[in-house]
């Protein structure tokens, strides 16, 4: 399917781009053809050299800037990269579709009715109408051209079995029997073909006149000639610019042949190209074969020829050549400044504030703008956290940026163009290297440690911008971060939309359980009072425990380093924010999703958990200051708080600590009480749940294995009568994904914990944590949660059982596998929740 939608996009942008071409070409053949008109009296080289301005037009898209311009005097404007664009590359996907036609200014009627024409974007459907039609002109397009290029290799075949008996004479000079016209056939090497009977007379000039037409390369310029016309085919222009241009080509060698031998020829010559008219035209019809044709034109053309006086020769050729550089210039394009960046929080000061991060540039505030859009063409409210965005400002207007943070423009902009939306984000890293973060929707399967190539249109068709490994991905935000160099970051901003492609390259299987080994033993340094009685604090990311903060100074000072340090041998040095520091609290019990808070508000986060613990902190340390701090429960007070996943190792420990393999520990200690099959990670086909019960000597305990199509193990749980409190294994669905729901409650009646996972597999094991969260409670110490939070949080667990069959349960110390209905809490004054 990619494959095919590569060859779709390729079609299409190549229509638009011969569309662009062809109406660009348009404008210069009726200019060529005007000036023909004023050059009907002077030889014909002078316009048979114009035409070459027509041909390069036809094939090369690109060209030269100038101020004088026959495209800027029509008002048209400059395109990007030396093109000449009327019909933008993304109109397939605009929302309003609209074109610029070569002098709208003059056509605006026209213009607009054209435009009024177009069907509009459907943003409900999954294609544009538009979309379609381009499709559709692409293949009419290519067929078009496909039966131009038989035809010419069918009248190319039938023109040699008729010559199959022609004699060569010389090198380039071929006899061919019966009467016909002469003519040149061949493109690197061409060949001149003569009828077996002429008048030595005849020959003579028939010979000089096919001999000029090789010297000036005019078999090639035919060929590139038809090679326009196939391409352009569906223009009517282009066929006459093809039929006009080959006469003034025969003209113009007629006046060479004049100039050569004298005016004295002209009767003889005449009387020549009359009798080569009444032959046999062989190779007539034949576009990479030409010879006499329009005899009467020729004729007519040669008798009141005169060979021009060399000053007025040398003005009309300057005439033509200014002419020739007025056609082939496109407008000069006035300066017009364009910024590519990511919009995102500005967390200065403990504001959030919208701000636009531009490489090499910094974090800059969103200019004014005249009007804001989708890159579709629809009109938008207001920005928001996450878009890509293109900031374009009037033309002529050169803006400055004050070094400041953030950074402001010193100019109003004219647009600003969100060209993608979701989850970017962009944060320099130093070292000429971009921290960027880009939705999942651009690539759906990444996990950590794969890699990613982005692929853009090169100089030589598609090539890599980069290849680099998926540093982290971010459920929560629907992200996942790449490390790129600012010249990448700036290429994959500029042309996002426009060609960029991402594709994955997954790890093995192997190299995916080393990445999660490694990313679980990522985790926060610890303060330590070592650290500490040092005097500075090394710049790094660490992880204390809050018992208070000072609103007046700015600064955690009352903190354990170790959570369980009720006894201090002394006060901690101060820790104290900078003036900029981000504050970051997760605002959720089961999610881990940080939103930015002022100091105020951090402060109060954290000073309501204070009453039951020491409230855990992630701070980030530059220069002595915290510049980052990061809560993960808003909830403390409650005793509510995310709980990251922590992997289950009890069927590994069993293995170690009674010697076997996993095969052996089963056959040994363990019976296979049922299966379950689910859709449970992201692997081709269906996963099957096994769960074992037995007892290996320390009490009646439980397995679940969760393994894959194949039978490979992906994971496993486990479950056991004697450990502290009680374990629940559940599998559930949402309708559209299976997923497996892990409890564990310790309920010592006054005090206990319950904590909760939900989660399915990647495709080697992986851990796809979707929610996790604790509840702890103290009656002794008075500590009594908000009945109302209370009631959220349960009612969150309470989602993911509805719809769950359990698997596994170690409650009141018995081992199940089904059928079960569970008192979860039991709380004076709160409701009870109830798990199925």
């Amino acid at each position: 399917m990619r494959r095919g939608k590569m060859t779709e996009r390729i079609l299409e942008r190549a229509l638009i781009e011969v569309l662009n071409m062809s109406l660009t070409a348009s404008v210069v053949i009726l200019a060529v053809f005007a000036a023909r008109l004023l050059l009907k009296r002077a030889p014909r080289i002078f316009s048979y050299a114009l035409w070459a301005v027509v041909l390069f037009r036809l094939l090369c898209p690109v060209s030269f800037s100038a101020p004088l311009s026959l495209l800027g005097a029509l008002r048209n404007e400059a395109g990007s990269g030396g093109r000449m664009e009327y019909i933008a590359e993304d109109i397939g996907y605009q929302m309003n579709p609209e074109l610029h036609l070569p002098a709208q200014s003059i056509n605006e009627s026209v213009n607009e009715a054209v435009n009024s024409s177009l069907p509009q974007g459907n943003p409900a459907g999954s294609v544009n109408p538009m979309q379609l039609i381009l499709f559709a002109a692409g293949i009419v397009w290519g067929l078009g051209m496909a039966v131009l290029m038989l035809y010419s290799v069918i009248s190319l075949v039938r023109l040699k079995r008729r010559l199959g008996g022609a004699v060569r004479e010389s090198e380039r000079i071929y006899r061919f029997s019966g009467k016909g016209s002469p003519f040149v056939c061949g493109i690197l090497r061409p060949r001149i073909y003569l009828p077996a009977h002429l008048a030595p007379q005849e020959e003579r000039y028939i010979r000089l006149h096919e001999e000029i037409h090789i010297r000036r390369r005019d078999p090639l310029l035919r060929a590139l000639a038809w090679l326009a016309v196939m391409i352009h085919w569906f223009n009517p222009l282009v066929w006459a610019a093809f039929h006009f241009s080959g006469r003034d080509m025969e003209m113009a060698c007629d006046e060479a042949v004049i100039k050569e031998m004298g005016a004295g020829v002209k009767k003889a010559y005449s009387e020549s190209l009359l009798a080569m008219a009444s032959g046999k035209g062989i190779s007539r019809g034949i576009p990479l074969a030409f010879g006499e044709g329009d005899t009467g034109s020729r004729i007519r053309n040669v008798l009141r020829y005169r060979r021009p006086k060399r000053l007025l020769a040398a003005g009309i050729a300057a005439a033509c050549i200014l002419l020739a550089v007025w056609l082939l210039a496109n407008p000069a394009k006035d300066s017009q400044a364009v910024y590519y960046g990511v919009v995102q929080y500005s967390f200065l000061g403990g504001t959030n504030d919208l701000l636009v991060e531009i490489p090499r540039s910094g974090g800059v505030s969103i200019p004014d703008a005249e009007r804001v859009t989708f890159h579709t063409g629809a009109e938008i409210d207001s920005l928001e956290a996450g878009n890509l965005v293109k900031i374009t400002f009037p033309r002529g207007v050169i803006p400055g940026i004050l070094e400041s943070y953030p950074g402001s423009f010193t100019e109003d902009a004219e647009s600003i163009e969100v060209m993608g939306q979701g989850g970017f984000r962009l944060s320099y890293e130093g070292a000429d290297q971009y921290l960027m973060a880009l939705p999942f929707e651009l690539a759906p399967e990444a996990e950590q440690g794969d890699t990613l190539e982005i692929w853009h249109d090169g100089n030589f068709g598609r090539e890599i911008l980069a290849s680099v490994p998926v540093l982290s991905v971010d459920d929560v935000n629907n992200n996942f971060w790449i490390a790129l160099s600012t010249e990448q970051t700036e290429a994959f901003l500029q042309e996002y939309g426009l060609g960029i492609e991402c594709r994955l390259v997954p790890l093995t299987p192997e190299e995916a359980r080393s990445e999660e080994t490694m990313e679980q033993a990522e985790e926060p340094e610890v303060l330590t009072k070592e650290l500490l009685a040092g005097g500075s604090v090394p710049d790094g990311v660490y992880q204390i425990f809050i018992r208070s903060i000072s609103r007046s100074l700015e600064a955690v000072d009352f903190y354990v380093v170790d959570f369980w340090d009720m006894e201090e041998d002394g006060p901690l040095p101060a820790l104290p924010f900078v003036d900029y520091c981000a504050y970051l609290v997760n605002q959720e019990m089961n999610t881990l999703r940080y939103e930015a808070v002022t100091f105020d508000e951090f402060a109060d986060a954290v000073s309501g958990g204070l009453s039951r613990m020491n409230v855990p902190c992630t701070i980030t340390i530059q220069d002595g200051l915290i510049t980052r701090a990061e809560v993960d429960s808003a909830w403390y007070g409650d005793g509510i708080t995310y709980e990251p996943f922590i992997r289950d190792t009890g069927y590994e420990e069993l293995q170690e600590r009674l010697g076997m393999t996993g095969e052996e520990l089963l056959e040994a200690y363990y019976t296979l009480d049922s299966t379950q099959q689910a859709d449970i990670s992201e692997s081709r086909g269906t996963e099957t749940a096994e769960i074992y019960t037995g007892n290996t000597g320390d009490g009646d305990s439980g397995l679940v294995l969760l393994k894959n199509r194949d039978g490979e193990l992906l994971y496993s749980m486990s479950a056991h009568t004697s450990r502290a409190g009680w374990n629940s294994i559940y599998l559930g669905t949402d309708g559209e994904n299976d997923f497996i729901t892990t409890i564990h409650a310790e309920d010592r009646d006054t005090y206990g914990e319950y904590r909760y996972q939900v989660f399915r597999l990647g495709a080697y094991g992986q851990i796809l944590q979707a929610a996790g969260s604790s509840f702890s409670w103290n009656l002794e110490e008075n500590s009594r949660p908000n009945e109302e939070n209370l009631r959220q949080w349960t009612d969150g667990l309470r989602q993911y059982l509805e719809n769950s069959r359990l698997l596994l349960s170690t409650q009141d110390g018995e081992i199940r596998t089904s059928g079960t209905s569970m008192e979860m809490l039991s709380l004076e004054e709160y409701s009870v929740l109830y798990g199925k």
